[in-house]
């Protein structure tokens, strides 16, 4: 059983992989995508911006490979929660989480029992965001373009994974105006 640990917490992270045989600290998204792993410790924490992709469409990505995920959230009320959900992911820690924990639901995965009450928390409905229920490749390619303008115009956008296309169009409006004007 390969694990793959990658929740944004270095501590947390050293923590876990003590306690695991066989597994192994990922800092790039982008490895986990295209090396092996039969389970991953994962959280929102962790930075996204090599893959260009947002973190409900890597989740997609990981279970669309069979790969287990233990999912790591602050609360109830994180927008990650109805996406994972309709993933399939059942196995998630709410804040506080240590490695404790993560080794319980390691050896004993949660059955769909156990969360159902889960979905009735999120009003029994899935919601997803309206440009991230799927990973559209045109979407994609878009906003490297855009992010390639960025770098070309010298301009240092942080968290372009966060941001739309429209807001990422939007930002390098504003810029190309202020420099004609």
């Amino acid at each position: 059983m390969n694990v793959a640990i990658m929740t944004g917490i270095d501590e947390l992270n050293d923590q876990i992989q003590s306690k695991i045989k066989d597994s192994l600290i990922s800092i790039y998204p982008k490895y986990l995508l295209e090396n092996a792993a039969d389970i991953v410790i994962i959280s929102p924490l962790i930075d996204m911006s090599t893959l260009n992709i947002s973190f409900q469409d890597f989740l997609y990505e990981l279970r669309k490979r069979e790969i287990r995920i233990i999912l790591l959230l602050g609360d109830k009320d994180s927008e990650y929660l109805g996406y994972a959900l309709a993933l399939g992911i059942y196995d998630i820690i709410f804040d506080p989480f240590n490695e404790e924990k993560i080794i319980k639901k390691l050896k004993y995965p949660t059955m769909f029992s156990q969360i159902a009450k889960l979905y009735l928390n999120v009003g029994g409905q899935i919601k997803f965001k309206s440009d991230s229920n799927s990973i559209n490749s045109e979407d994609i390619n878009l906003k490297k373009q855009i992010i390639n303008l960025f770098t070309l115009l010298g301009l240092n956008i942080q968290n372009t994974n966060q941001l739309s296309n429209r807001e990422l169009l939007s930002i390098l409006e504003k810029f190309i105006i202020e420099k004609i004007l």
